[in-house]
């Protein structure tokens, strides 16, 4: 009855969506970087001596044969996850395929998901954010843009007696060198939980292989890792326990 007539609310919604894309280039987003902390170059030369090529990349991500990485540039791919901010699509809702019809639709949903790096303010990354997707709509149809939950950024210098205890004690459980690295997920309480105990230094062990799948519905553990990282742990509180009074930090 109104096919071609009426706005079509998913094809509004990705239109509006497409404004983020990046090819492999910065976000187009207006001042997005205007608080973004450049790695510096011991950092960045850090990156270049950690394992890691592209095919094994591919390989552990499951990139299909043909399909680019969207890195910026030249820009590392630990840089990129680790200090670059990103944007990810990670749920859109407009009717279920099962269950749908032939009719146009009047709304739909989608929840947008950016990573927050230091010194970025959450609060003004999703104003910049907003005004990207709410501006000169599609047919000027109706959008809405609201704040679903931010953590702010976290990030420590993995250097001191606790570090290099635990480092030493990695080497222990598991018999090979273990290396800091940063990560790009979101642990909210980190931070806070540091400050509340006076700045005490943060020893986070991402313990995972790459087929772990963390977070995915099919997560796993390999028990080996699980043996090595209790193994671990048993040495960092011997490790700890032998510093001397006061040198923790």
């Amino acid at each position: 009855m109104a096919g071609g007539m009426l706005a079509d609310a998913v094809v509004a919604l990705n239109v509006i969506l497409s404004r983020l894309y990046w090819k492999n280039s910065k976000l187009p987003v207006p001042h997005i970087y205007d608080k973004v902390r450049a790695p510096t170059t011991a950092e960045r030369r850090g990156y270049r001596k950690l394992p890691g090529n592209e095919e094994s990349w591919r390989n552990d991500l499951g990139v299909l044969p043909g399909v680019s990485f969207a890195v910026e540039g030249k820009t590392h791919p630990y840089e990129q996850t680790w200090r670059k901010p990103s944007i990810t699509i990670i749920a859109e809702e407009a009717s279920s395929i099962k269950g749908a019809s032939n009719q146009v639709l009047p709304t739909a949903k989608a929840i947008v998901s950016c990573r927050i790096v230091p010194d970025q303010e959450p609060e003004e990354v999703f104003e910049q954010i907003k005004a990207v997707l709410t501006k000169d709509p599609p047919w000027g149809v109706q959008v809405s843009v609201k704040p679903h939950g931010s953590v702010k950024w976290w990030m420590t210098d993995p250097q001191g007696p606790a570090f290099e205890a635990a480092l030493k004690s990695l080497k222990q459980g598991y018999g090979v060198k273990a290396v800091p690295i940063g990560c790009g997920g979101s642990i909210g309480f980190v931070g806070p939980l540091a400050e509340l105990f006076g700045g005490a230094p943060a020893l986070l062990l991402g313990i995972e292989d790459p087929k772990t799948n963390a977070h995915a519905p099919n997560e796993s553990l390999h028990a080996g890792d699980f043996r090595c990282l209790t193994s671990s742990l048993a040495h960092l509180f011997e490790n700890i326990g032998a510093l001397p009074d006061g040198k923790v930090k």
